[in-house]
């Protein structure tokens, strides 16, 4: 039996992540294992195809300065190739270091996420590394719906086709 709002958010979020992926069902659900009890700090990877970054400030080709705004998107999958829908992404992405002119590990962008499931949202922010196919640790930071109250944090690892790299991503979330 739940005593407090914490507990009742967390159960709530991990019954989210605990479903397997039966007709209509999306989010985390889909990528669930199916067990009863999951243990807190429980990992979920949620996989992206079609990455695409864009922005209305560039040239197509053109590299990002520092200070640069732009746009990704993209569609999120339970596996990396054959799996079923789970959801969208959208982020908003702040360029921080003109690629080429600091080292692969210093910070690159600031980036907001929000991934779309069907039963809610999830919203993360963090700061990704300038590597052409960028990894970084962002902060679970709130959420819709089913996700309402979600806490905990995620790695991304980011490669935009528009930047030479293969348009697919890898979100591994530990949720608290």
């Amino acid at each position: 039996m739940t005593t407090n709002r914490r507990d009742a958010l967390k159960n709530a979020l991990i019954s989210a992540a605990v479903g397997i992926g039966a007709a209509g069902k999306s989010g985390l659900a889909a990528v669930g294992d199916g067990t009863a009890e999951p243990k807190p700090g429980r990992q979920v990877v949620l996989y992206g195809v079609r990455w695409q970054i864009t922005s209305q400030d560039l040239n197509r080709g053109e590299l990002p300065p520092a200070g640069i705004r732009m746009l990704v998107r993209g569609e999120i999958f339970d596996k990396p190739s054959g799996g079923h829908k789970a959801g969208d992404f959208f982020a908003t992405y702040y360029r921080l270091n003109t690629p080429g002119k600091v080292a692969p590990h210093e910070p690159g962008s600031l980036e907001l996420h929000t991934f779309v499931f069907f039963d809610g949202t999830l919203t993360g922010s963090g700061v990704a590394n300038s590597a052409p196919d960028s990894e970084g640790q962002f902060a679970i930071i709130g959420g819709t719906g089913r996700y309402h109250g979600a806490r905990g944090s995620y790695q991304a690892r980011q490669s935009h086709a528009e930047l030479g790299g293969s348009g697919t991503a890898t979100f591994t979330l530990t949720l608290i």
